[in-house]
């Protein structure tokens, strides 16, 4: 019974700290979840197309800047409503794809060669506003005059290095405030 109401007193601040926390978690992830590409690598382009949209017929072109270089030509998957390339890395920064479709252009960044914390990765670019633009931050919103749902470029995942173990670093964010927690628990004069 007491452990019942102890647990109803707990509930209250934490449902208070969620918002913010997974704020911050979605804006760790930014940072930490992915890696940028390695010079010679290649990744998996991934434009997605609104249910109106037909892939097979959608006038949609790639351009890579120096740094980049499309391997393969235009992929279009009808079932899935997309249309994939292969790029590969070449050069050691930042790059912007170019896309064009129906007349008008949005671009997608590529990080190149980059370590954590030195650039944002951004996977996926968004057209839509809520929880779309909340899950993917660090780009603006595609156009929505466009045909375009999201643009996708397939990083591989990163991984810390914590007390000698790669992991995932959601993994070691928990780890260590699980360490934090019980070290300043005095300073804070909590009782566990």
């Amino acid at each position: 019974m007491a452990n019942g109401r102890y647990l109803g007193y707990a509930v209250k601040p934490m449902l208070v700290m969620l918002v913010p926390i997974l704020l911050l978690l979605l804006q760790l992830d930014v940072w930490y979840g992915a890696r940028s590409l390695r010079p010679g690598e290649t990744a998996v382009v991934k434009v997605r197309l609104d249910a109106s949209a037909n892939p097979l017929s959608a006038h949609l072109s790639i351009a890579a800047p120096p740094g980049l270089t499309v391997e393969t030509p235009a992929l279009r998957i009808e079932e899935e409503k997309e249309i994939d390339w292969r790029i590969r890395a070449d050069a050691v920064g930042i790059h912007e794809l170019k896309f064009t479709a129906d007349g008008g252009t949005f671009t997608k960044t590529v990080a190149v060669g980059l370590p954590l914390l030195k650039a944002k990765i951004v996977p996926l670019r968004v057209r839509s506003g809520g929880w779309d633009a909340l899950n993917h931050p660090g780009e603006a919103l595609l156009p929505s005059d466009q045909p375009v749902v999201s643009v996708e470029v397939a990083y591989p995942p990163a991984r810390l290095s914590l007390f000698g173990w790669r992991m995932h670093w959601l993994v070691a964010y928990f780890l260590l405030s699980i360490v934090f927690g019980f070290g300043l628990k005095g300073v804070f004069k909590v009782e566990i």
